[in-house]
């Protein structure tokens, strides 16, 4: 192996609790109701602009443009509260210690180091590629 490619979200970290809290306040601060975070977590995969779409549901979703802005405030505050890595994770990175790897992920640049350096994963790639500021 020359290179190993690692995605964040579902991968290395269990993320899910801390985007649906976030999802849920964002929700609960339009003044709308909050769904069940399995069902939040059943939206996840297709970037931010996506997930909340979805979470504001057919009725609502006119008012994604305010959506996107509140979430990105509670996500900032919230990324670390309950995310952690999965078992082992640690154990594979160390193994690979000699090999070069890079980290590829949709999610925000910002949410992206944000949560490599809080989960003190950062040194372990040679880069880490996020997607575009402002999206999750």
């Amino acid at each position: 192996m020359k290179l190993l490619v690692f995605d964040l979200d579902g991968t290395l970290a269990d993320t899910g609790a801390d985007l649906a809290f976030s999802v849920n306040r964002t929700l609960r601060s339009m003044g709308l109701p909050e769904r069940p975070d399995a069902e939040i977590l059943g939206f996840v995969g297709d970037g931010v602009r996506k997930l909340l779409e979805r979470s504001l549901g057919e009725p609502h979703r006119e008012r994604l443009d305010e959506a996107l802005p509140r979430f990105g405030e509670f996500y900032a505050r919230h990324l670390l509260d309950r995310t952690a890595l999965y078992p082992g994770v640690q154990d594979v990175l160390r193994h690979f210690v000699d090999k070069p790897k890079v980290l590829i992920t949709n999610k925000n640049t910002d949410f992206t180091l944000a949560l490599c350096r809080g989960l003190k994963i950062d040194a372990s790639f040679l880069e880490i590629i996020g997607g575009i500021r402002g999206s999750s």
